[in-house]
């Protein structure tokens, strides 16, 4: 048979290649006329679903470190991380405080940040993706975290999910300096969110190279220096020298800790973060792939064949998704602790790439 003539699954999607770009036109638009409507649903589903299961889960050993700290005033909670007990910041248990205050001491109460940190992720997922491609594949983006081990963090009342939501918002912001309207206000967008990660959890810090190393791309590329989004990138620094005291203490512990650095924790992340959503992953990416070919010599082209992802946004998730390689290194280098979870922010690149290798 001539090279030229497709098999399989390439011809059927060949043979019907007309309907389908009738269908995919139909799906974008009525994806961007009916985006608010198809967001707010599928978050308010999430919400629900998610709160259900922050009432039925017992609250597990890190859980009740939160829990404690969080019934501390500010004076005893300093005095208390002093110790070295635990590693996150203060101003992650003084919110959980404020919280507990205001709606009593329940888990769904407790777990209530972290939910919310969850759906920050998801809301931020789909606009970084459709903003380069359509609605259909921000949708799809913003799903893939929920069919990987990343959604039981949604409801774990540690710092994780803040993490991923404050660095999602950050992804966002800084996507959006490259419209010089909204420079001066996306770049204090993008230094709120980072300092916010910072202040969930420590090792957000670790993730901001990667915006570093997108924005030299995107500087090269578009032969400009933007001086107020690196020092947006800096200003995490700041809450780091105020806790730097909290840091010494807790780092006296490193020699007897359970999470020692080690090279087995980098395939465990990926099997434990894709582990449970793989098949659906790969499917898609199948699908994606074979309609891609089909359409390849069409004449007609599909409804994104005029839109282009900037090399720097692809690499900021390329960079996001080996958190847990930049997170090993750090803790086989300074600190001498490393678990699979605490590079969790890696989840965020996965999904990023996802909906953009798709599209």
């Amino acid at each position: 048979m001539p090279n030229h003539v497709p098999l399989g699954p390439v011809r059927w999607f060949g043979f019907r290649r007309p309907r389908l770009i009738l269908l995919e036109s139909f799906a974008a638009r009525a994806g961007d006329k009916y985006q608010l409507l198809i967001i707010g649903s599928v978050l308010g589903l999430y919400l629900v679903l998610t709160l259900r299961l922050a009432q039925l889960k017992p609250l597990w050993t890190d859980e009740f470190f939160t829990l404690y700290r969080s019934r501390l005033d500010p004076s005893q909670l300093w005095a208390a991380l002093l110790t070295g007990g635990d590693q996150h910041p203060p101003t992650f248990y003084l919110l959980h405080h404020l919280i507990l205050r205001a709606f009593g001491e329940a888990p769904w109460v407790l777990r209530l940040p972290a939910l919310l940190g969850f759906l920050l992720m998801m809301l931020c997922l789909f606009l970084f993706v459709a903003r380069r491609t359509s609605a259909a594949y921000g949708l799809v983006a913003m799903l893939i975290p929920l069919v990987t081990f990343g959604q039981d963090f949604a409801y774990e009342a540690r710092g994780y999910s803040l993490l991923l939501g404050f660095l999602a918002l950050a992804a966002v912001c800084w996507q959006q300096t490259g419209d010089r309207k909204w420079r001066a206000a996306e770049s204090l967008g993008l230094a709120v969110a980072l300092i916010g990660g910072v202040l969930s959890h420590y090792y957000c810090v670790l993730l901001i190279p990667a915006f570093a190393l997108a924005e030299a791309v995107r500087s090269f590329r578009c032969k400009t220096w933007v001086p107020s989004i690196w020092i947006a990138l800096c200003t995490p620094v700041v809450p780091l020298i105020v806790f730097l005291p909290l840091l010494r203490s807790s780092s006296r512990f490193a020699a007897t800790f359970w999470a020692k650095p080690r090279l087995s924790e980098i395939p465990l992340y990926y099997e434990k973060t894709l582990g449970p959503g793989l098949a659906c992953v790969l499917l898609c990416l199948a699908v994606a792939g074979i309609y891609g070919a089909a359409l390849a010599n069409s004449r007609q082209p599909n409804s994104g064949a005029t839109k282009t992802v900037p090399a720097e946004e692809i690499i900021l998730a390329l960079v996001l998704g080996t958190a847990p390689v930049i997170a090993y290194a750090f803790g086989k280098t300074m600190t001498g602790v490393f678990a699979w979870r605490y590079a969790i922010g890696g989840a965020l690149g996965i999904a990023m790439l996802f909906g953009l290798v798709c599209f």
